[in-house]
């Protein structure tokens, strides 16, 4: 009898060590963010951060994130908590990462890298995505018009109609700053005045001169830089390549990440030089 019931309990726990396993791999799989791999930086040291709902790519010595990558699937539009609007710094980061207070009186939005329309599936998603390592200064022409366009654009593609179906099942999301010289000559400048300050204050904040997205859905990749003043600029990934130091799609066959590299959807008609200027 002893037996019977040790093999019962067994083979209760088995089950149930299945049906976990099956759950995690599950909600992996729809929750994956890389198509192709993570971003990998030539230039710049990058920690990669994981959060519930995205993953980041930050540099400690910018105080920035260099990017971030998350996917996004048809449930995920499904509100399951409101909209926060707090920002915090992030628990793993408190002492690099800039504060909301470094916003104030600058002129720039708290611009969100993982949309935090996005994020609403989830409570604990949805307040991972308010923190500021999330976060990069956006100007308001930026943040409220192009930038917003476009995430609902992406947003659209796996926004079920009215019969339940999406245009796609899944869209992959890669998305971060462009820093150039002069915002990074700025930026030392004011970490200097910081440490002279004995870094009492505001840690200070790099603005990047630009913000880029690459998302992937199908057989289409598509590469976008929008500058500060809210001009929108398709390009190929190889030309994002080569203006944010970063390597795409590195863990796919030579074939394939060379024919994603040089894939340029134009979304965006091209611009004028004099309506660059922002980058």
């Amino acid at each position: 009898m002893v037996n019977v019931m040790f093999v019962f309990r067994t083979i209760i726990l088995i089950c149930s060590l299945v049906v976990c396993v099956c759950a995690v791999k599950a909600d992996t799989k729809r929750h994956w963010r890389y198509f192709g791999g993570m971003p990998k930086s030539f230039f710049e040291p990058v920690k990669v951060m994981k959060r519930n709902g995205y993953d980041m790519g930050f540099s400690e010595k910018w105080g920035s994130c260099l990017w971030v990558a998350y996917s996004l699937v048809p449930d995920d539009l499904v509100k399951k908590t409101g909209r926060l609007s707090n920002f915090v710094q992030d628990e793993d980061l408190y002492n690099v990462v800039p504060s909301s207070m470094s916003y104030r009186g600058s002129g720039f939005d708290r611009g969100h890298m993982a949309p935090a329309r996005d994020m609403q599936y989830d409570f604990v998603v949805a307040r991972q995505s308010f923190w500021m390592g999330n976060i990069v200064p956006q100007k308001p022409i930026l943040n409220r018009y192009v930038w917003k366009n476009l995430e609902e654009k992406i947003r659209s593609l796996v926004k079920k109609n009215s019969e339940g179906v999406s245009p796609v099942e899944r869209v992959y999301v890669m998305t971060g700053p462009i820093f150039n010289t002069e915002g990074k000559l700025r930026y030392f400048r004011e970490k200097i005045e910081y440490e002279k300050r004995g870094k009492a204050g505001p840690i200070p904040v790099i603005k990047p001169c630009a913000c880029w997205k690459i998302y992937k859905y199908g057989p289409t990749a598509v590469a976008v830089i929008v500058n500060q003043n809210g001009v929108p600029r398709s390009v190929s990934v190889a030309e994002l390549s080569k203006m944010t130091g970063l390597l795409f799609f590195e863990d796919l066959p030579e074939g394939l990440r060379c024919y994603y590299n040089n894939l340029c959807r134009m979304i965006y008609p091209p611009v004028s030089k004099t309506s660059q200027k922002g980058e």
